[in-house]
């Protein structure tokens, strides 16, 4: 039997930055604004870097588009024209960008890790701990991977470009390496492995998180279908079992967690 536990509300659903706003970013302005090269001092490659601005400011007014320099420029209401010298932005990809500021700017959700008792996710370029009382324990760009050693001891993130490792109690960095990794595990002691990213698996059973919202449930031997767990919603984007293997954190693009049981 799968029996929903626990559902943690986060930020509300919407357009998501890394979902929708880094794709146009990347083919019309990392040549110029990528996170080595800060044309301006501007990173859009990030979405705190984006929402840091760059020498002329904020670009971002989160809820007010028509207010923002970045949709203005983009649109041509405001000089310098952007992308400069590139292929400008057609009007359905201007809709995205003005919907995501309108919305209120929000970073979307990736990485989930648990161990022990601590569950920590990714949240824009925010490591979180979370529980009744969430605290952010420290960054890394654009958030990709989440682990958490298996005493709850230790924190590891990756993003593209880089990986950190903090001391849960303390909120302590104790490594940071210039490395990405899509997927990673991180001992009692500290350190960090890279690894492949694959469908989670533990035992007889494989879970694998939907665009639609929802866990499958699968038979390792076969891929066979045991259940389909949760509700429709935003996409899966965190899947972590605790560490007794009974219960799954689901976390969803919107920053949202559920907690499912699993007997």
């Amino acid at each position: 039997m799968y029996r929903f536990l626990l559902f943690a509300a986060g930020v509300a659903a919407g357009q998501s930055f890394e979902r929708d706003l880094q794709p146009l970013f990347r083919k019309h302005c990392y040549n110029c604004h990528a996170a080595n090269v800060r044309i301006g001092s501007l990173d859009v490659e990030t979405h705190a870097g984006l929402m840091r601005g760059g020498n002329q400011g904020p670009v971002v007014v989160p809820g007010k588009a028509t207010a923002s320099r970045l949709y203005l420029t983009l649109t041509g209401a405001m000089e310098p024209v952007m992308p400069m010298g590139g292929a400008k932005l057609n009007e359905s990809e201007l809709a995205v960008v003005r919907a995501w500021i309108d919305g209120g700017a929000r970073a979307g959700a990736a990485g989930l890790g648990w161990g022990g008792n601590v569950l920590a996710a990714g949240r824009g370029g925010n490591v979180v701990i979370l529980g009744a009382s969430e605290r952010v324990l420290g960054t890394v760009g654009a958030v990709r991977a989440v682990a958490v050693s298996a005493d709850g001891k230790y924190v590891a993130a990756a993003g593209r470009l880089e990986t950190r490792v903090w001391e849960v109690a303390t909120g302590r960095e104790v490594s940071a390496v210039e490395r990405g990794a899509d997927a990673l595990t991180v001992g009692v002691d500290g350190r960090v492995v890279a690894v492949e990213r694959r469908p989670l698996r533990l035992g007889d059973r494989v879970v694998e998180g939907m665009d639609d919202g929802r866990v499958r449930v699968l038979r390792a031997s076969d891929m066979a279908e045991l259940a389909v767990l949760g509700t429709l919603g935003a996409p899966v984007t965190g899947l972590a079992f605790s560490s007794d293997g009974l219960r799954l954190a689901v976390l969803r693009e919107d920053g949202s967690v559920r907690i499912e049981e699993m007997q």
